[in-house]
């Protein structure tokens, strides 16, 4: 597999295959530079015929030490039950990185050996993952039905209920959303004041524009998510990190930077958006999935849970 997708792709490629001419004469029958990604996938199935051609005449070890000078980006094809297996060789290694803590006896041990753990004694110290409790007194009074009524948390067989991210993402989906609209109304003052859209604004105010239509995507993403919590009824495990993990990262984006190409990023003070983005900082579902979203701990749980299967 070959991929050349950024301008320094597509130049090593070229220059690993020496079809730099081939390419200029189907630049200048076509009058679009192939520098651009655009352009590439316009004649895409033109340039595959070249490609090919190229790839076809020299031997798999002449490629391939052509593809690593010249810093392409490819791999040899594999079967996928052999992808399968190297992405699981890949996890049980990713795996091994999971803090380690000293237990009783003086042994070191991780998540993975809690029974072992309960033979020996218990430890001395032990990771634990971040709480959604913490927040759980400001989350409630927000976590209100359509019709204005409190969800009824604490119904279920027990005096108290411990919020999991599923509790609370409804919450910060709704936090999301009035964000989107304080953006909104920003790009309406802009492009549209007196209600009817202005060219010549829209055209001066595109990144906004842009902005908007990216945030707009990540807040349905949000969205979409949390309906397929909520579609799932009371789940833990991978399902639960999945969400937790997602949410940390969206929200993280909106507030820090939300990536709309390989290096333009769209952040609340291009929107002239910093009083909404701290209004959505300072959100307590929101602030909940910052602090303890996608982080370390998190992430090395669920590389955990995915090699026990």
């Amino acid at each position: 597999m070959i991929v050349a997708i950024t301008p320094r792709q597509w130049s090593g490629l070229v220059q690993a295959l020496a079809i730099g001419a081939a390419v200029t004469a189907l630049e200048k029958t076509t009058g679009v530079s192939f520098a651009i990604e655009g352009a590439r996938y316009i004649h895409r199935e033109t340039l595959f015929q070249i490609v090919e051609a190229a790839v076809r005449a020299r031997r798999s070890e002449d490629l391939a030490a052509a593809f690593d000078a010249a810093n392409v980006c490819w791999s040899r094809y594999q079967a996928l039950s052999r992808a399968l297996k190297c992405r699981r060789q890949t996890i049980r290694r990713q795996s091994d990185l999971l803090p380690r803590v000293a237990c009783s006896d003086g042994h070191l041990c991780d998540s993975r050996c809690s029974a072992a753990c309960s033979q020996r004694g218990s430890p001395q110290t032990r990771p634990s993952a971040p709480t959604w409790t913490a927040h759980r007194s400001s989350v409630v009074g927000i976590l209100r039905s359509k019709q204005g009524r409190d969800r009824p948390l604490a119904r279920r067989g027990h005096r108290s209920v411990t919020l999991s991210p599923e509790d609370i993402a409804e919450a910060a989906v709704a936090a999301a959303r009035r964000y989107l609209l304080a953006a909104r109304e920003v790009c309406i003052k802009h492009i549209a004041p007196d209600g009817r859209t202005d060219l010549a604004a829209a055209e001066r105010g595109q990144r906004m524009l842009h902005g908007l239509a990216w945030i707009a995507t990540l807040v349905e993403a949000l969205n979409a998510t949390n309906n397929w919590a909520m579609r799932m009824g009371r789940f833990g495990g991978v399902d639960a990190l999945v969400l937790r993990i997602g949410f940390g990262e969206y929200l993280s984006q909106l507030l820090g930077g939300l990536p709309m190409s390989q290096n333009e990023l769209v952040r609340p003070v291009d929107l002239q958006l910093d009083d909404a983005a701290a209004e959505l900082a300072a959100d307590p579902a929101v602030r909940a999935f910052l602090q303890s979203g996608n982080v370390a701990e998190a992430r090395a749980s669920l590389v955990d849970l995915i090699c026990r299967g």
